[in-house]
C-alpha cells in the first residue's frame, strides 16, 4: 500500500496581504452551499474497507458485514430502507444570522415506508406530519428534526424552512461529479457574508492580542520573534478570510493502484494578493519531493512547503541576525566563536524564509526492512558541508563513525554516520545523507 499525504499551502504567513491591489470584497452568495460533505455510497464503502482490511488481516469482518448487507437489501427495500447504492451528503449556507443558517443531510432511500418503520422500531422514533408536507421527529439533543422525502433522497434539517421544496439540492447536482473521494468536505470562504467574515476577522485579532499579551519576553529578540509571529498569525488569518475562495480535504483510498491518500487544498480569489502568494510558490520546484519521488515505491510519504512574503522575509531576516548575535554574546568566551560559525552558517537558510521538505517510508526490501528518506532544502550546502567536516572530527569514536564521499550519484555527493552506540541487541546502524554545492541543497 502507498498513502500520499498532498498539502497545497497557502503562504499562511501572510499579513502584509492588505497592502495595495487587493480586489474589493464580493457580496457573498447566500443561496448556494457554504459547506458541502460527500460520503460514498455503503457498498462503495465496504469495498474500500475490505481492501483496509486486508492490509490490516481482518478481511473476515467486512466480508460479514457485505453479507449482511447483502441479506437485508436482498428484498429491494435497501438496509431498513435505506439505499446501499447510492452516495451520502450534506450541506449547509451560512447567513448573516448563523444560528439559524440552513443546514440539511441527505440520505439515500429504498424504500420510505421500510425507513419510517425502522425508525420506529430500531430507534424508537416515531414520525409525525408537520406543515408543508414535511415530517417530524425528536431527537435526543437536537430535538425536532423536519424530514422532507425527495428526488430519491430524505433530506433532514432541524430548521424547516431550510426544507421547501424550491431550495433542496438535487442529487443529480450535488453528486454529479465524481472525483473518486471516499469522502470530502468543501468549504466556499467566498461564500460567507461580509459581516460574518467581519466578526470573525475580529474575535481572531482579539483573540491573537490576548494571547500576545501574555508571558513577557526573555530578551529583544524573542520579544521582536514573538511580534513578528503574531503579526503574520493575525494579517494571514485577515487574509485567508478576505481573498480565501474555497478550502477542500478529501480522502482517496483506491485498491486498483494500492493508494491511500488526503489531498488538502486552498483555493483564492482571482487577483487577490492570497492568490498571487499561492502562485509564487506553487512555481517553484521542490527538489525534497524529487528525491524522495526517486526512492522507487514508498509505503508512505509527506512533503511541506511555505514560504514568509516578501515582507516578512525582510523582517526575519533581520531577527536572525539580531538572534545570532544575542546568542554568541550569551555563549561562553571559549565557545563563541564556534556558535557564530555555526549560526553563520545557517543563517541563509534561516533568512530565505522558506520551509521545502519531504519525507517517505520505504520498503520492505528483499531481506524484509524498511527504510526512511527525508530531503530538506539548505541555502549554501557547501558551506554547511564544510562545517560538518570540521565537527566531525570531534565526533567521539566509539559513538559514530562519519566518512564523507563515499558514492556519487548524479550532482549529489553521498555521505555515511555509522551510529556506534546503538541498541545492544542490534547492529551499528548506517545513515546516509547527501550534500551539493547548489544553492539551494537537499540533506
Amino acid at each position: 500500500m502507498r498513502m500520499r499525504m498532498w498539502a497545497v499551502a497557502a503562504v499562511v504567513l501572510a499579513g502584509a496581504a492588505a497592502g495595495p491591489g487587493r480586489v474589493a470584497a464580493q457580496p457573498a452568495k447566500t443561496t448556494e452551499p457554504t459547506v458541502e460533505v460527500r460520503v460514498r455510497s455503503v457498498n462503495d464503502l465496504l469495498d474500500r474497507a475490505e481492501y483496509i482490511g486486508g492490509l490490516v488481516g481482518q478481511e473476515e469482518p467486512i466480508k460479514q458485514a457485505r453479507d449482511l448487507v447483502k441479506h437485508l437489501s436482498a428484498e429491494g427495500k435497501g438496509i431498513e430502507g435505506i439505499d446501499p447504492k447510492r452516495p451520502f451528503g450534506a450541506y449547509a449556507t451560512v447567513t448573516p444570522d448563523v444560528h439559524d443558517s440552513p443546514f440539511v443531510v441527505m440520505v439515500p432511500v429504498a424504500d420510505k415506508d421500510r425507513l419510517l418503520a425502522a425508525m420506529k422500531e430500531r430507534l424508537n422514533i416515531t414520525p409525525e406530519k408537520a406543515d408543508g408536507g414535511l415530517m417530524k421527529v425528536f431527537v435526543p439533543l437536537v430535538n425536532e428534526v423536519y424530514l422532507a422525502f425527495a428526488n430519491g433522497y430524505v433530506y433532514a434539517s432541524p430548521n424547516a424552512k431550510a426544507l421547501d421544496a424550491k431550495s433542496l439540492i438535487d442529487p443529480k447536482a450535488f453528486f454529479g461529479k465524481d472525483d473518486g473521494s471516499v469522502a470530502s468536505v468543501v468549504a466556499r470562504i467566498d461564500r460567507v457574508p461580509d459581516q460574518v467574515k467581519g466578526l470573525l476577522a475580529s474575535q481572531l485579532e482579539m483573540g491573537l492580542q490576548q494571547e500576545r499579551k501574555k508571558g513577557a519576553a526573555a530578551n529583544p529578540a524573542e520579544e521582536k520573534l514573538k511580534e513578528i509571529v503574531f503579526d503574520a498569525l493575525a494579517g494571514g488569518a485577515k487574509t485567508l478570510v478576505d481573498d480565501g475562495k474555497e478550502v477542500s480535504l478529501k480522502l482517496f483510498i483506491d485498491a486498483k493502484t494500492d493508494e491511500l491518500s488526503i489531498e488538502a487544498a486552498l483555493s483564492a480569489k482571482d487577483g487577490s494578493t492570497l492568490a498571487k502568494n499561492i502562485a509564487a510558490l506553487a512555481g517553484k520546484t521542490s527538489l525534497p519531493a524529487g528525491i524522495v519521488a526517486a526512492a522507487g515505491s514508498p509505503v508512505g510519504k509527506a512533503g511541506v512547503k511555505l514560504a514568509l512574503t516578501p515582507d516578512f522575509r525582510t523582517r526575519f531576516a533581520g531577527l536572525v541576525d539580531q538572534g545570532i548575535a544575542e546568542v554568541v554574546k550569551q555563549a561562553k568566551p571559549n565557545e563563541r566563536e564556534l556558535a557564530k560559525r555555526v549560526l553563520t552558517t545557517l543563517a541563509p537558510t534561516a533568512k530565505a524564509g522558506e520551509l521545502d521538505a519531504a519525507v517517505a517510508f520505504t520498503g520492505p526490501d528483499a531481506k524484509g526492512k524498511y527504510g526512511l528518506i527525508g530531503a530538506v532544502a539548505v541555502k549554501d550546502g557547501a558551506e554547511i558541508l564544510k562545517l560538518a567536516k570540521d565537527l566531525s572530527i570531534h565526533i567521539p569514536a566509539d559513538a559514530a563513525e562519519v566518512s564523507f564521499d563515499v558514492e556519487k550519484v548524479g550532482k549529489f555527493a553521498l555521505h555515511k554516520v555509522t551510529l556506534k552506540k546503538t541498541d545492544a541487541t542490534r547492529p551499528a546502524e548506517s545513515v546516509v545523507v547527501n550534500a551539493s554545492a547548489r544553492p539551494s541543497t537537499p540533506w
